[in-house]
């Protein structure tokens, strides 16, 4: 992948009558990227991924590919590629005449068409498979058909549509090392919409996290899950999700440094991963934190982690993960501690607090030690 655009939206907005769909849209692509688009139902994602495959006119802006204007483009013009939630296979032809349609129709050679199938069957392991129809093939076998229709092609884009959406656990996890290991292997930019944050996770270079037709991150996954831009990227990305509380309550009950109080001060709502939650006692790195006095409501044991559900002084219930399990009473009194390097801030807008923006100084405590001062320089 280098650093050059492939694809554009620029300012590219849908209204349906009054309805907006997808506010303007600025999203840059570089050659070879695997952008994932993700959000709750009706956020503007697959809105996005139709205008791009030219299914959907936008109503304003425009899409560019490389140096081309494809704005006004039919799809079959645009050499993109799409792969669909449902698959879109032909019921009466075999695995091989729906991979080489497309090409049938450009009017490519028999022998070529035969040669590209082939090839790109034996890379998918479609091979003992070409002379099935699909309804003789299991779910994941038709969805590598799909994908391997659109391989064939050898478009500029791959575009995928919530492609493993009809598949069970065990093979979504398998799908979804095969997809990616084989976008990275063939350096086709592609674009891949998706509701389930476990996709996005693992298979994206970065992604746009889109919420009522806006683009409200877009970054690469652990710039996202550990520096959301706001409280909904915070609460959508992550599960459980993460701990969101009134810094006031937090800052109310907790026990922390005087100059860690003075940092937070400025905050509206403060928010802490789970897994970044630690019983006192139990953690043994720098204590650079705050530690939140709490009552256990609920324990649940997942063999290999448990989650702890507590409620603080102020009435807020947060989750922790914890590693391995854990036999705790439901009552029991506990405190839990959070570093300040896995403390996010908001503010009153529900934006992330960053030094610019809000003038937040960061300052280690009086009397930290080194290493507890270069953890709060980290935060700068």
């Amino acid at each position: 992948m280098n650093n050059a655009t492939h694809l554009r939206f620029e300012r590219t907005e849908k209204r349906f009558g009054s309805t907006l769909a997808v506010a303007p849209l600025d999203l840059p692509v570089t050659q070879g990227e695997f952008v994932v688009l993700i959000g709750p139902s009706g956020c503007g994602k697959t809105t996005s991924l139709r205008m791009l495959a030219g299914f959907e006119p936008p109503t304003s802006g425009r899409i560019l590919l490389g140096n081309r204007d494809i704005t006004g483009l039919a799809p079959k013009d645009r050499n993109m590629a799409m792969v669909f939630q449902n698959y879109a296979l032909y019921p009466h032809m075999t695995a091989a005449q729906n991979m080489g349609f497309a090409l049938r129709l450009r009017g490519m050679a028999r022998a070529e068409i035969d040669v590209r199938v082939n090839r790109v069957a034996e890379m998918l392991g479609l091979s003992a498979l070409l002379g099935r129809r699909p309804r003789a093939l299991s779910g994941g076998q038709r969805q590598r058909v799909a994908v391997g229709r659109a391989i064939v092609r050898d478009p500029e884009v791959f575009l995928f549509d919530e492609p493993l959406s009809n598949l069970d656990a065990q093979m979504r996890a398998s799908a979804r090392t095969e997809i990616r290991s084989l976008q990275r292997s063939l350096g086709v930019t592609t674009v891949y919409v998706t509701h389930d944050q476990v996709e996005a996770m693992t298979m994206a270079d970065r992604i746009a996290v889109m919420h009522q037709g806006v683009l409200l991150q877009y970054a690469a996954p652990l710039e996202v899950y550990e520096r959301p831009a706001d409280t909904f990227v915070a609460s959508f990305l992550g599960s459980p999700a993460m701990n969101l509380m009134s810094a006031q309550s937090v800052l109310s009950a907790a026990h922390a440094p005087a100059g860690l109080f003075q940092t937070l001060s400025t905050a509206h709502t403060l928010g802490i991963r789970p897994e970044h939650l630690h019983l006192v006692g139990a953690h043994s790195g720098p204590q650079d934190g705050i530690r939140l006095p709490a009552t256990l409501e609920r324990v649940e044991n997942l063999g290999a982690e448990t989650l702890l559900f507590a409620r603080i002084a102020q009435g807020d219930v947060i989750i922790a993960r914890i590693a391995g399990t854990q036999s705790l009473p439901a009552g029991l009194p506990v405190e839990l501690f959070a570093s300040v390097r896995h403390i996010v801030a908001f503010g009153k807008d529900q934006r992330r607090l960053t030094l610019e923006h809000q003038k937040m100084t960061w300052t280690a405590p009086q009397g930290a030690t080194k290493n507890q001062t270069e953890q709060y320089a980290l935060l700068a």
